[in-house]
């Protein structure tokens, strides 16, 4: 297999992962369910971080419902919620197993520069797309 392949392979993988999570897609309802948990989790933890703190119990409750929005986001952007992110998850370690196992023919340590440039070409994507079509790709 030649890098190339796989770095199609591996773009498209990250496509497809991103399309299916998203809201009326095969797995948005998972999505729904794991934001729903972790919002949960990360409430109750802020939730006690605030209620020290001399403020009324409505506003401890929209500063902890902010916070764990922010934690929520910003822990799945990786896995499934933003095409930029995610080569940061998804492609390291796909160039690592095939260069290890001799896949590719390519030193292991060269994977920055591979994961770098599916961070690029996917940004570069998404611009265009957002372009064409009126799509949210941070939703």
């Amino acid at each position: 297999m030649q890098i190339h392949e796989l770095f199609l392979i591996n773009l498209l993988c990250i496509w497809a992962i991103f399309a299916s999570f998203r809201e009326g897609m095969i797995f948005g309802w998972l999505r729904e369910w794991i934001e729903d948990r972790l919002k949960s989790f990360y409430l109750a933890k802020v939730s006690v971080k605030y209620s020290y703190q001399d403020l009324g119990i409505g506003e401890i409750i929209r500063m902890a419902e902010e916070k764990a929005e922010e934690k929520v986001d910003y822990y799945l952007k990786p896995v499934f919620g933003c095409p930029v992110c995610m080569p940061s998850l998804w492609a390291s370690p796909v160039y690592l197993i095939a260069s290890l196992s001799g896949f590719i023919s390519y030193p292991w340590y060269l994977f920055p520069i591979y994961v770098l440039s599916m961070v690029g070409l996917n940004y570069l994507l998404s611009q265009l797309i957002s372009k064409e079509v009126d799509v949210n790709l941070n939703q």
